[in-house]
């Protein structure tokens, strides 16, 4: 039965047709589930039995389940589906389950069976050309330098006029490109798409190819193409058509990139054509010095603040050592520029903090020492700890290593004024979250300028960061122990390993869970005779994560291979699952407004399941958005705000053909099998997260609300919408 139903969320009003019914899993379907998500195919090979089920659905579920439990020996189970002419296949749905699973596992008999496929003259005839698309997409995914070839005869002798075979065409050889397979071939396949394609998902993704390729010595025979797609009426050729253009590095194309940013409406492509400046040196540029100051400061004070923020980042990257240039335009600009900058660092009323904390980084890029005072002043005038972080991080861009010591005393004096004023003699490294915010920028400013340091000195800051490694914060502990890998401190190997495995073993386990994963990782560099007996013990942990990570550090300083007989946690609910369709609408409360979400228990349940049983526990409630990359991603969902937080689980990876557009949902993780909590939305198409990241999720006529939200905006609630 279809029904419509209507939200009310606060003045919001908004309708969505659907239909009312349970999540009902046959006992075949669940069970495929429960293997995908536990890794395993099954006593006596279960799964392979239902390869060959007369069911096409249940098939069809084996074979992604295949492509999500990503083993290479598996790959050979489906030889039979590329047996016969695949004219006579009686479902095309097979095929593309097939083609998906190929193109996510990475290996021999993958591109061997691709082969296979693009060697068959039936591949691309019109019955098939609907799953032709997914195998040219699995091509440009694993393909080596054979089958690279080999797709590109295809491409070149494939209808020009089929717009869904140009379009993946596209974007395959654009994923080839992500991978370094490009020639000019590559780019003659790619013109004559834009010359015959009048389809917008075509276009789009050559323009996308064009910047991925990103070698001006083949663009240069697409220039023109490259020229005509930015002034497509669809916002995102044109974005990805003005970063391929940047990288002809042309005087002449830069001029048209201003004078087009002045007309331009999308905030989106106001971005993309920001970043392509990045590509100019300001030596070669003298007599377009003055046009991109002009649109720099014009772009500062955009309405939107994703552009503004854009802007100031890249005048610091263009314009870096601004003194030491050759460009005689900028340096009679310089000083102009400096007490333009140091006017709005000292505006807190006129100018957020994130613009203000991003001033910071660009006047330390383009002044170096030459603003020491003026920064200092900064740190200690503000009362916002998240500014004055970000005003110690970028005294890391300055010349002489040295300042460390005097932003030392004054984070020594901070933190004095605070434990005084909030009475705090706990005895802690780290009292408040003010103070970590005060001590991640230190290291990380530390981590910036060592490499700069003199042999003498080199000693004393290790000191430091193996006395900061120890203060369990997960964002210090990380930054100080990845630096203390660094071959400068190669012959203090032996004394700090000791250091840090006292340390280590002085964690405590479920508080310091995160903290163990960076120490564990840290020992495979970091390590000693005795460090193998304080893993081991880690082996059988019952948290599935730390005994992994110690299993994994093991085999690889000792080149030896370890058992584990602990599993990851799973949540085979069945009960709960079957419900999932009734609680797929959600509401996003932020501090910026509501965002509306479709969830997708078809294609990634147990994601979907783990969402909303957080949600229920109010676990996302009150946390903030600490990332956001301007038209890439917002991300969220981390209590602790650091990016390093989550629910003291894992739930495993649900990949889908179903591609990362606009508003969508996805989760953030640090490889696969490795989710939690955290999830991000995107601003615009991420062709580079398809089949990577797990997307379970959609925005639903409130993208406006994502586009608003900035690092540090609250997420403040999440409802679920039950029908």
């Amino acid at each position: 039965m279809i029904n419509k139903l209507i939200f009310i969320c606060g003045f919001l009003i908004f309708i969505v047709p659907f239909e009312l019914k349970s999540q009902v899993y046959s006992d075949n379907e669940w069970e495929i589930l429960q293997l995908m998500d536990s890794r395993i195919l099954g006593q006596d090979g279960k799964i392979n039995e239902y390869l060959h089920s007369i069911d096409p659905k249940i098939r069809q579920k084996a074979i992604y389940a295949l492509a999500n439990i990503g083993d290479s020996s598996t790959v050979s189970l489906i030889n039979f589906l590329f047996a016969g002419p695949f004219k006579d296949y009686p479902d095309k749905n097979d095929l593309m389950a097939s083609a998906f699973l190929l193109g996510q596992i990475n290996c021999n008999e993958s591109r061997k069976l691709l082969e296979t496929v693009f060697n068959n003259p039936d591949s691309f005839k019109s019955e098939m050309k609907e799953s032709g698309v997914y195998f040219i997409d699995a091509a440009g995914k694993i393909g080596d330098e054979n089958l690279f070839n080999i797709f590109l005869n295809l491409a070149e002798n494939t209808d020009s006029y089929d717009q869904n075979i140009n379009s993946a065409i596209a974007m395959s050889l654009a994923k080839f490109a992500l991978r370094k397979f490009v020639n000019e071939k590559s780019v003659s396949v790619l013109k004559q798409i834009v010359k015959y394609s009048q389809d917008t998902s075509a276009l789009r993704n050559a323009a996308y190819a064009f910047w991925r390729i990103g070698d001006k010595s083949l663009l240069l025979n697409a220039k023109q193409e490259i020229y005509d797609l930015t002034g497509s009426n669809d916002p995102q050729t044109r974005m990805w058509a003005f970063n391929a253009l940047g990288k002809f590095k042309d005087n002449l194309l830069l001029m048209y990139t201003l004078e087009s940013f002045i007309a331009e409406k999308d905030w989106r492509v106001k971005v993309n054509m920001l970043n392509s400046l990045g590509n100019y040196n300001l030596d070669s540029i003298p007599e377009l010095t003055l046009h991109i100051f002009s649109l720099l400061g014009d772009a500062f004070n955009d309405d939107n603040e994703h552009v503004s923020l854009t802007s100031i980042a890249v005048m610091g990257n263009i314009f870096q050592n601004i003194r030491k240039s050759k460009n005689s335009v900028a340096n009679s600009m310089a000083s102009g520029i400096k007490e333009e900058l140091l006017a709005a660092l000292n505006e807190p009323k006129k100018f957020s903090v994130l613009q203000r904390s991003e001033i910071t980084k660009t006047l330390a890029k383009m002044y170096r020492d030459e603003v020491k005072k003026d920064l200092l002043s900064a740190l200690v005038l503000s009362n916002d700890y998240f500014f004055k972080s970000n005003v110690i991080k970028s005294f890391g861009f300055f010349d002489d290593y040295n300042i460390f010591k005097e932003v030392r005393d004054s984070v020594s004096s901070e933190v004095r004024k605070y434990n005084l004023s909030y009475q705090i003699n706990s005895g802690e490294m780290i009292g408040s979250t003010d103070l970590a915010l005060l001590y991640r920028g230190f290291v990380q400013m530390l981590s910036d300028l060592d490499d700069k340091a003199k042999a003498d000195d080199l000693n004393s800051i290790r000191l430091i960061f193996t006395e900061f490694a120890s203060s369990k914060d997960p964002v210090i502990t990380d930054v100080c122990l990845t630096a203390l890998q660094d071959s400068l401190y190669k012959d203090f190997k032996d004394e700090t390993s000791q250091v840090i495995l006292f340390d280590f073993d002085d964690l405590n386990y479920p508080q310091d869970e995160t903290v163990i994963l960076i120490f564990i990782d840290a020992m495979k560099k970091l390590y000693n005779d005795s460090t193998y007996k304080s893993l081991e013990k880690y082996l059988n942990f019952g948290n599935y994560e730390i005994a992994k990570a110690a299993k994994e550090t093991l085999e690889n300083i000792t080149w030896k291979k370890y058992g584990q007989n602990v599993f990851p946690e799973t949540d085979h609910d069945l009960e709960y699952m079957k419900n999932l369709d009734s609680k797929k609408f959600v509401v996003l409360k932020t501090s910026k407004g509501q965002i509306n979400v479709e969830l997708f228990p078809d294609i990634a349940p147990f994601t979907v399941q783990n969402f909303l049983k957080l949600a229920e526990k109010d676990y996302y409630d009150n946390t903030v958005f600490h990332r956001v990359v301007p038209n890439f991603v917002i991300q969220g969902g981390d209590p602790s705000g650091t990016g390093y937080g989550g629910p003291g689980y894992s739930i495993r990876s649900e990949f889908s053909p179903v591609k990362f557009e606009t508003g969508f949902l996805g989760m953030a993780s640090s490889g696969k099998d490795t989710e939690g909590s955290q999830f991000f939305i995107t601003h615009s198409a991420t062709p580079h997260l398809d089949g990577k990241y797990t997307l379970f999720g959609k925005v639903v006529n409130t993208i406006d609300v994502v586009d608003k939200i900035q690092q540090g905006d609250t997420l403040k609630d999440v409802t679920i919408i039950k029908q």
